[in-house]
C-alpha cells in the first residue's frame, strides 16, 4: 500500500501484478480465471513444465506466462520472479 492511501481503500489497478505458479493446471486456471476482468492488472503465469495444456490456456485467459524446463515447486520461481520485478520492473 502507498504512504498516502487510507486502510480500506483501493488501490489502482494498474499498481497489481499477480502472480501464478503452475502445474498441469489447465483445469483449474479455467475454473479459477474464466471471467475475471484483469484490465489494468498485470498477471503472470510461471509454469513449472506443465504436460498438459496450462501454458496455452493461461496466455488464452490473457496472462504473460514464462515457461520453464523443470518443476521447481512453489518457491524457487516464486522468489525469482519477485526479485526481477523489483529490481527491473520485467520478468523478462
Amino acid at each position: 500500500m502507498k504512504a498516502d492511501q487510507l486502510p480500506g481503500t483501493r488501490p489502482d489497478p494498474g499498481d497489481w501484478t499477480l502472480i501464478t505458479v503452475t502445474y498441469n493446471s489447465a483445469e483449474i486456471l479455467t475454473s479459477a480465471w474464466s471471467g475475471v476482468d484483469l484490465k489494468g492488472i498485470r498477471w503472470i503465469v510461471v509454469d513449472n513444465n506443465s504436460q498438459d495444456n496450462s501454458v496455452q490456456v493461461a496466455r488464452d485467459l490473457g496472462a504473460d506466462v514464462i515457461s520453464r524446463s523443470i518443476n521447481a515447486g512453489f518457491s524457487p520461481p516464486t522468489t525469482w520472479l519477485s526479485l526481477r520485478l523489483r529490481r527491473r520492473g520485467s520478468p523478462s
